[in-house]
């Protein structure tokens, strides 16, 4: 998916998926097919922006089990994977800390409540 859709603007997104929307389909009969367009182009632009986060906690994720198995040399990779797709993923960071032996970081709350790169759309 991000090969096909990481760094296309609202415009490529459009012309892209606009084939799929027939209007001759029954399900768009009395309806604007221009918003569900809309709609959707909205949905891949937010993913393009989550989809790095998402796979960044599931590197952690899969960090903290290797681990936990012992597996360190694997672990580290899969934080550093983690930190790459997401440089702000503080607890794959802490992680690796723990397998470095340095001090681990904290995130103030309001760090916490309003992460920077958050879409508030």
């Amino acid at each position: 998916w991000l090969n096909e859709f990481e760094d296309l603007s609202e415009e490529e997104i459009t012309d892209k998926i606009s084939p799929y929307f027939n209007e001759d389909d029954p399900v768009f009969e009395d309806k604007d097919i221009n918003r569900f367009i809309r709609k959707r182009v909205k949905q891949i632009k937010e993913a393009q922006h989550e989809t790095p986060r998402r796979l960044s906690v599931s590197h952690t994720n899969l960090g903290i089990v290797l681990r936990h198995q012992n597996n360190y040399e694997e672990a580290v990779e899969e934080y550093l994977t983690a930190l790459e797709l997401w440089p702000d993923n503080l607890t794959a960071e802490n992680n690796l800390s723990i397998l470095l032996g340095q001090p681990l970081k904290k995130r103030s709350i309001i760090r916490q409540l309003f992460p920077k790169d958050r879409i508030t759309e």
